[in-house]
């Protein structure tokens, strides 16, 4: 009965937290810690010291590769790959894009990488929104993968205080998991889903309005300025909005997934619940919770910001 109390606390206090959203989410995390130390008595963690001194060491390295110019030489090679390779822009660009953000621990150079693979998609006669849609997703995918990533360090350092059968996971270990399945992951789930995005992105640009970007292609602007300028503002909001909604299914699709052996959250639910460790999969289950709140209250924000 404790452990269902606990469990209410604390989705109670994710779900006002996430509503609030800024100091409010902190604060009532803090709120229901207090909760858990005193009413029920539990015993607070140690503050992860070791995880936090790796985060900044991550978060220096990223600022020295951008300021000493090495984000751009990597940048100037993925559009040179592009380029060279116009026609098969549909599968190499996710590759890109996902090698990129394992390279920066980032998923936020696809910005950059997407007027790119727009530019060439129309200069080829190619749909761009089949290849966009597939690299901002495997753009995402690639944080487990990399190196230099907050989450995969953060993980690393966990796993160094939870043996696995007297093993310790190390960080070699780890990725020598992530890396295949990320790069099996952007090819069997981000082109598909980049498939299913692009004639739903096709449909919505479609429905706008031609006028304001037939306007700016006959006082000379690009193509590609007309779609910043005449169509994105349009409709903005319901494609970013559809991503999001997209992303969430993906985030259930990979815990179905992980069922049939694919790995991810759905593989550890499969062995936490077959080990009957009732404590373990009440933790993956309220971190699956929490992403998909956290998917919603994103879409939420970004509608707002472009409404």
């Amino acid at each position: 009965m404790d452990i269902l109390l606990q469990i209410t606390i604390i989705l109670v206090c994710l779900f006002y937290g996430a509503r609030k959203g800024g100091v409010a989410l902190g604060l009532l995390g803090g709120f229901g810690l207090i909760i858990m130390a005193f009413a029920f008595g539990l015993p607070p963690g140690k503050p992860p010291v070791d995880v936090m001194l790796t985060i900044i060491a991550v978060v220096a390295a990223s600022a020295t590769l951008q300021a000493s110019g090495g984000l751009e030489v990597l940048l100037l090679g993925a559009e040179r790959l592009l380029r060279r390779n116009p026609k098969y822009v549909s599968i190499l660009a996710p590759f890109v894009t996902c090698l990129l953000t394992m390279l920066c621990g980032t998923g936020h150079v696809v910005y950059t990488m997407l007027p790119i693979i727009y530019d060439i998609s129309i200069k080829n006669n190619i749909r761009p929104e089949h290849p966009m849609a597939a690299s901002s997703i495997a753009s995402q995918m690639g944080i487990l993968a990399s190196p230099v990533s907050v989450a995969v360090v953060s993980l690393v350092a966990f796993l160094a205080k939870a043996p696995v059968d007297g093993h310790v996971i190390d960080f070699i270990g780890l990725l020598s998991v992530t890396i295949p399945a990320t790069l099996a992951g952007v090819l069997a789930i981000g082109i598909a889903y980049g498939g299913m995005l692009g004639k739903v992105y096709a449909e919505i640009l479609e429905s706008g309005d031609p006028a304001p970007t037939q306007a700016l292609l006959r006082n000379g602007s690009g193509r590609l300025q007309a779609l910043l300028f005449g169509t994105l503002p349009q409709c903005g909001s319901e494609l970013v909005s559809y991503t999001v909604y997209r992303w969430e299914c993906a985030l259930r699709a990979s815990v179905v997934l992980g069922f049939v052996g694919a790995g991810g959250l759905g593989q550890l639910l499969d062995s936490a619940a077959k080990m009957f460790s009732g404590g373990e999969v009440s933790t993956i289950l309220l971190v699956f919770i929490a992403l998909v709140a956290l998917s919603d209250r994103i879409s939420a924000l970004l509608r707002r910001a472009l409404a």
